[in-house]
């Protein structure tokens, strides 16, 4: 057999030369016997390479298992020697194993491809982050347009985080497209500027660029700021349902313990009991107070300033976490 492939399956391929085609119909797979490939996927007409591969290593072997398209282009780099396994090869070798050899293969470059497809939106994602933090970084040496206005030229972030990120410009462009359709940003055009990127909330704005660059760290430290620190989703739940209830009220900050028992049933369908100790925290740190009525009623004082920053807290990082799921298509 190995005469055989050395004979019949052996292909050259000059410096320059495709190998295989992104796209294509993948009914081969290669060995490198000598020379060096590059693998590489093209996005706007721009090349991105994804690995080099030297002599010993394989390419293509995955869509001649599953007979998926080729997800990648192969190109020789220098004069390349490669045995060809065609799926006819293929076939007859596995012809003489045993049935589940051909399953556990399928099964294994169906995981290999959810791996590299989680890794393409991890990527995304944390490219959407860093470019977040370019864009913080280029607006703020732009003169404010007004007291907390901050503009740029659409243009000009798109060339600029491009070069320095080395990503194609439409991959940028549609990450601001993205931020523009959140609270955090809009754009605007006009005939003399163009297509403008703005911020208006830069306080907010400068907080999410915290927030991507703090998720980013917390990948390498597994350390999380207290800034966007969640203490827990009960916490989290009970401060949505004490504001529902402020909401109800026009913002008066005295809530009747046995109005608060009832509509928690009502909103969590739970006691209110389930949230004693979430209350007792909520206690410890200000923002609520309990008090006893001159009739003996029992009553929840919120403090408003205290609670609309622990509230917002919470929003914002449930706004930032949505923002970066959308960096992930």
């Amino acid at each position: 057999m190995a005469g055989f492939i050395e004979k019949k399956a052996l292909k050259k391929f000059s410096p320059g030369e495709i190998i295989c085609l992104e796209g294509d119909a993948g009914n081969s797979m290669f060995i490198i016997k000598s020379g060096q490939v590059e693998v590489y996927n093209t996005v706007d007409r721009r090349e991105i390479r994804l690995a080099k591969l030297g002599p010993g290593e394989i390419f293509g072997e995955m869509s001649l298992i599953d007979g998926r398209p080729r997800s990648a282009t192969v190109r020789a780099i220098t004069d390349v020697e490669c045995v060809e396994i065609t799926r006819a090869m293929f076939d007859k070798i596995l012809a003489g194993s045993p049935n589940w050899l051909g399953v556990f293969m399928n099964v294994l470059v169906e995981r290999l491809r959810i791996a590299d497809k989680k890794q393409r939106v991890t990527d995304s994602v944390e490219i959407g982050k860093k470019t977040v933090y370019l864009i913080s970084l280029m607006l703020e040496k732009e003169e404010k347009t007004t007291g907390i206005i901050y503009k740029q030229s659409w243009k000009k972030l798109v060339e600029d985080i491009s070069f320095l990120l080395d990503i194609p410009p439409s991959q940028v462009s549609g990450i601001l497209s993205k931020l523009i359709f959140t609270p955090l940003a809009e754009s605007e055009f006009n005939y003399k500027d163009g297509k403008t990127f703005i911020v208006k909330d830069w306080e907010r704005f400068l907080k999410f660029t915290r927030f991507c660059k703090e998720r980013y760290l917390k990948n390498i430290t597994k350390g999380i700021i207290e800034e966007f620190e969640v203490k827990s989703e009960k916490e989290v739940k009970f401060l949505k349902f004490i504001n529902e209830i402020l909401k109800e009220q026009a913002r008066a900050n005295d809530i009747e313990m046995e109005y608060m028992n009832s509509k928690c049933s009502e909103i969590l369908n739970e006691d209110i009991s389930k949230y004693e100790k979430v209350i007792s925290e909520l206690v410890k740190s200000g923002i609520l107070k309990k008090a006893v009525r001159d009739d003996g009623g029992k009553y929840i004082l919120v403090d408003l300033e205290l609670f609309d920053i622990k509230f917002q807290k919470y929003v914002d990082i449930e706004l930032f976490e949505n923002i970066l799921k959308k960096f992930e298509n």
